[in-house]
């Protein structure tokens, strides 16, 4: 009912209820008094925001906003970590779907997905026998170490990209 009655409040701020909807609202109005109080502040509201100026931007004002984000667009990139990191990974991806694809020989007609995975994971296992020694002992205590080093550098490259965003947004 509350609905109802701020629904026909708002029609009626904006001229768009007919006589059976103006009697409706009056019907209802008259059995409660809060929704009376309501349509009264918001009469308040609507005849002080009416009754208020408008003052113009300064002159000039859209083509200087549109100069510093053309210029902030312009401005240098810093985030060269970044692009490295990614372009890492990447080919790291690019390089294991090569592997797999010159490894892949179809020799039925049907293909097994598990023979595809036990080929490549064979042929990962001849060609690569330095992963091994290099996965063992304290070597895989230093990857992790190095990994976890990167990632913290990168967030907090990431973490300076959005501060310099934000406090050019803030300059503008």
């Amino acid at each position: 009912m509350k609905k109802n009655i701020e629904e026909l409040i708002n029609k009626y701020l904006d001229n768009e209820l007919d006589p059976a909807g103006v009697n409706e609202l009056n019907n209802l109005l008259t059995d409660d008094e809060d929704s009376l109080k309501e349509l009264k502040a918001y009469k308040t509201v609507e005849h002080a925001l009416r009754e208020m100026e408008l003052d113009d931007a300064p002159a000039g004002t859209t083509p200087r906003v549109m100069h510093r984000i053309a210029t902030a667009k312009k401005a240098k990139s810093s985030n060269w970590f970044f692009k490295a990191v990614i372009s890492f990974f990447i080919t790291g991806i690019a390089a294991s779907l090569f592997i797999a694809i010159k490894n892949y020989h179809p020799s039925d007609k049907e293909i097994i997905p598990q023979q595809t995975v036990d080929s490549v994971s064979n042929f990962i296992g001849e060609k690569t026998h330095i992963f091994s020694s290099i996965f063992s002992g304290d070597d895989v205590k230093l990857i992790g170490t190095v990994v976890t080093l990167l990632l913290i550098v990168t967030g907090y490259f990431i973490f300076e990209t959005h501060r310099n965003f934000r406090n050019k947004l803030k300059s503008l």
